[in-house]
């Protein structure tokens, strides 16, 4: 059976419960149990879930062997030398957390509260009524929780670039880029998060023309999508990540694409030119509407691709609450929210789900039993 099954009606029920007296403490206490109840999935799963959970648990076995002088050696040599593509800062992260987790399920939980924690204070700043954060939620976990049940490395970079994107709203650019530069050591692609500083220093009555001219990418993008794939792995003189772009084009992923390309089209006609060049906060957002509309076609040649432009399809869960709320009010908002939540769920479960396995379900898999 699928955990989400599971997980979208306690989500639902914190919210009916929560939200019977709608508060901003209310709201602070949902989050709080709804990332708990997340990072309790993430770390009591089975090695079995996620594509690459067994990989990084072989990578938490290595790294428990590693000293903290042949660390050192190895982050010298990758970043001074390029001996080698290993994200060393990565190591570093995992052995420091490793000195007080006892365990990999341990590990993971504490890890883990490096991405829900920013992420949650992104929820508690930009949500104003309980019914956005249930929907927030739901479709956090319907179209992005995979990430953190396949992985880790990006996920933790991910954390950072919400903290970096928080330092930006309060104009702390050099500690914005502070927090990309340690997502830079876990994961080379938090380097993307680089864009959104830049645009965010240009006047704001500019964002509609730039988001407009990312849709027109969108066909170069797909004609394109290897070579540009390419062109981002070997900027940053990392092969395994420009040999993504030289395998066959996968295709496929068009509701995806669909999807992303409908939620940036619908605040393209609903956020208006003059709210963003008298809302500073507003433009912040809206400015990851054209960056998401580039990078998310990229997922056409290759499914890993996801991962690039979650940097900024993340905020989606922001944005369509943000377009909605133009739209509706009252009853009629409550509405559009409970048919957006259904189609949701809807389409997670439509064919089956994740399925889901507790670690000591299938205890060979972690202890190496065969």
């Amino acid at each position: 059976m699928s955990i989400n099954f599971i997980i979208f009606p306690l989500i639902i029920l914190l919210g009916l419960f929560l939200g019977a007296a709608d508060s901003a403490r209310n709201r602070k206490t949902f989050i709080i149990l709804v990332s708990f109840i997340l990072l309790l999935e993430t770390s009591l799963r089975s090695l079995s879930v996620g594509s690459d959970t067994m990989n990084y648990y072989d990578i938490y076995n290595d790294v428990q062997g590693k000293s903290w002088g042949m660390i050192w050696d190895e982050f010298i040599g990758r970043y001074f030398y390029n001996t080698n593509e290993s994200d060393i800062g990565y190591w570093i992260f995992q052995k420091m957390i490793s000195m007080v987790a006892i365990n990999w399920q341990m590990f993971v939980f504490i890890a883990n509260l490096f991405f829900f924690v920013p992420l949650g204070r992104l929820m508690y700043r930009y949500s104003s009524s309980m019914t956005e954060l249930v929907f927030a939620y739901i479709l956090y976990v319907a179209m992005f929780h995979i990430i953190s049940l396949s992985g880790g490395r990006q996920l933790y970079a991910i954390g950072l670039s919400i903290m970096a994107y928080m330092s930006m709203t309060e104009r702390k650019y050099k500690m914005a880029l502070l927090y990309i530069f340690l997502g830079m050591f876990i994961h080379m692609t938090a380097l993307l998060f680089l864009l959104p500083l830049l645009l965010s220093r240009i006047n704001p009555k500019y964002l509609k023309t730039i988001h407009l001219f990312s849709f027109a990418m969108v066909p170069v993008v797909l004609i394109f999508t290897n070579q540009i794939i390419v062109l981002m792995g070997s900027s940053i003189g990392v092969d395994k990540y420009a040999n993504y772009g030289m395998s066959e084009v996968q295709g496929g992923a068009t509701t995806f694409m669909s999807l992303l390309l409908l939620v940036s089209l619908f605040c393209y006609l609903t956020i208006k030119k003059t709210e963003l060049q008298n809302s500073r906060a507003l433009a912040n957002i809206y400015l990851m509407l054209p960056l998401f509309t580039f990078f998310g076609p990229l997922i056409y040649s290759n499914g890993s691709m996801i991962r690039i432009s979650m940097y900024f399809h993340l905020y989606i869960m922001l944005l369509i609450p943000l377009a909605v709320n133009r739209y509706t009010k009252g009853f009629p908002r409550t509405v559009t929210y409970s048919v957006l939540i259904i189609a949701v769920m809807a389409l997670a479960l439509r064919d089956g789900g994740l399925i889901y396995y507790f670690y000591w379900e299938e205890p060979h898999l972690l202890y190496n039993l065969g």
